[in-house]
């Protein structure tokens, strides 16, 4: 076996008084492309960020990151070399991916002058020399087919691009060099399922054809399991269990991997909780049903014909046209498309945030007008909507009392300051979380944890419809499998209905009894969740299930 392109023996990093990385060793051969997967903290950014030498100046670091940049010559140790020398490494013989590419571009400078940028900054070129550079660039990565495209995207900047564009910039910036070593961090997790498998495609492609090493980051093992060779499974800043990807997901030996394997939605049935990673290392692994949910003939909510437009200065866009469909009291609606198809501007709509352009609404029978603040209100009174990103949904200054119960006092329904207290304890007993918590502020608890004050939060008025708009997409496999098991029980006891949107088949499969395909605004498919992915009418829908990361459990 050649000799490792990168060794880190005994890596350990803490913060003050907590430990991120404890004794980490892992090595990487050339051409080789390592998974490194665990759940939120389980320090696998942070492993990620040590060896560029990105974590703050408050880390503190011992071990050794030994990276041999050059064949034949000795390896260097990343964490006593000079900042001069670091700085020319990243970026030359180390390139980085980071997981939202929108804080990692300049909004301020155009996407052209940002590669350009990166060629010329490690690069002997000429002006001319780099510009086709970056066109040969810009076509490896998809970006462009032919070189008088490149004008074109050398002029827009990172807010024109869509996500899956921007994550292909990034990729474009990060192999500007040739780098040895490329480290993708998350990469992929903001993006749809097809923008996903894309990306996901191109990185390994690109990988193999210029036999690079790479180091992929993730808590998707799905995702693992398309691009890596080997894998690392950390938990609690240690080393659990690692090597081929076959042998690692398909047959996990400890509890921790075999949990992370095991909660997720594409292996589970439908019937069944999903099983968490605390279940697996308390050793509780026998399935456990539903309970059994009351589900009506009767349609709850009905849409007919609804459109919503967009004006702008001299621009008008429909992002939902012409739409037509119907939600079941006490089941669940899948709604699943890629970005841009209209389902956030559905979900918003029916909430009284967007108004409608053209159609109608219809709810228990009754045709409502969100024009009308009556039957806005009765909108709001009966729908009510969990956000994609708990962090941004929550106000920072306001107490997690004061959140949850804040839908009461706009709609004048608080009572005195006992009553008040009972029902805020009653809704956070309702989703799991100690009653003593009332005081505290959202910055003290984790995702899942401000995913679940949101759900009380949207619960509190008691409506009938909860709208789940890409509820779980920012949350590991295993908090991720944690809110879906609390839906699905709360549904159950309340008699909700749900609609609920995601980008991830896998997940909107194991909550639906029926799916709805919007593609471009419009209707693509209407189908009962089996039939539809058993049976796709549509080449669109077909796509998008086929953009579902492979399967790892045997």
């Amino acid at each position: 076996m050649a000799d490792p392109l990168l060794e880190i023996r005994q890596l350990r990093i803490s913060f003050g008084d907590a430990i991120a990385l404890q004794g980490l060793d892992l090595t990487v051969q050339p051409g080789e492309s390592v998974g490194i997967v665990g759940e939120s903290g389980s320090g696998k950014s942070v492993a990620c960020l040590a060896i560029p030498g990105l974590l703050p100046k408050t880390a503190r670091r011992s071990g050794q990151i030994a990276f041999r940049s050059v064949a034949g010559q000795p390896s260097r140790d990343l964490l006593t070399l000079p900042e001069r020398e670091l700085r020319q490494l990243r970026g030359d013989r180390l390139g980085f991916i980071f997981q939202e590419p929108m804080s990692s571009l300049n909004p301020v400078f155009s996407c052209g002058f940002q590669l350009l940028e990166a060629i010329q900054q490690h690069l002997p070129l000429s002006k001319v020399e780099a510009q086709q550079r970056a066109i040969a660039l810009l076509q490896e990565v998809q970006l462009i087919r032919e070189p008088s495209q490149a004008a074109a995207l050398f002029a827009r900047y990172p807010h024109q691009l869509s996500g899956g564009q921007r994550q292909r910039l990034m990729i474009a910036i990060a192999l500007a060099a040739n780098p040895d070593l490329l480290l993708a961090d998350e990469p992929t997790t903001a993006l749809d399922a097809t923008v996903q498998a894309s990306v996901l495609k191109l990185l390994r492609n690109l990988q193999r054809q210029r036999q690079m090493a790479m180091i992929f980051v993730s808590h998707d093992l799905g995702v693992i399991s398309e691009v890596a060779d080997r894998v690392v499974v950390l938990y609690r800043g240690q080393v659990v269990e690692q090597g081929l990807v076959a042998d690692v997901l398909h047959r996990p030996q400890h509890p921790y991997t075999q949990g992370l394997v095991a909660c997720r939605p594409q292996i589970n049935p439908r019937s069944c909780y999903l099983p968490t990673v605390a279940d697996f290392l308390e050793g509780h692994t026998e399935p456990r049903s539903l309970p059994a949910r009351s589900i009506t003939e009767e349609p709850l909510l009905q849409i007919k014909d609804l459109s919503i437009t967009y004006r702008g200065r001299g621009t008008v866009f429909t992002a939902v046209q012409n739409l037509s469909l119907f939600l079941t009291a006490g089941a669940t609606l899948g709604l699943v498309g890629e970005s841009g198809c209209g389902k956030s501007s559905l979900a918003r709509c029916l909430v009284g945030l967007v108004p409608p352009s053209h159609g109608e609404i219809w709810l228990d029978r009754q045709r409502l007008n969100p024009r009308l603040n009556r039957d806005r209100q009765r909108l709001r009174q009966s729908i009510q909507m969990v956000f994609q990103d708990p962090a941004a949904a929550l106000d920072p200054r306001w107490t997690v009392g004061a959140a949850i119960l804040e839908p009461l006092r706009i709609a004048k329904r608080l009572s005195d300051r006992a009553a008040n207290q009972r029902l805020l304890e009653h809704w956070l007993q309702r989703v799991d979380l100690p009653i003593d918590i009332g005081d505290r502020y959202p910055h003290e608890f984790s995702g899942g944890q401000r995913q679940r004050i949101c759900i009380a939060r949207a619960l509190v008025r008691q409506p009938r419809l909860l709208i789940c708009d890409e509820s779980v997409s920012a949350l590991d496999v295993s908090v991720q499998a944690q809110i879906l098991n609390l839906l699905k029980q709360l549904q159950a006891e309340l008699g909700l209905t749900y609609l609920f949107i995601s980008h991830d088949l896998a997940v909107v499969r194991y909550m639906s009894d029926r799916i709805v395909v919007m593609n471009q605004g419009q209707l693509e498919e209407d189908s009962p969740t089996e039939q539809l992915f058993q049976n796709p009418q549509s080449n669109y829908t077909r796509r998008l299930i086929a953009a579902i990361p492979g399967e790892v459990a045997a």
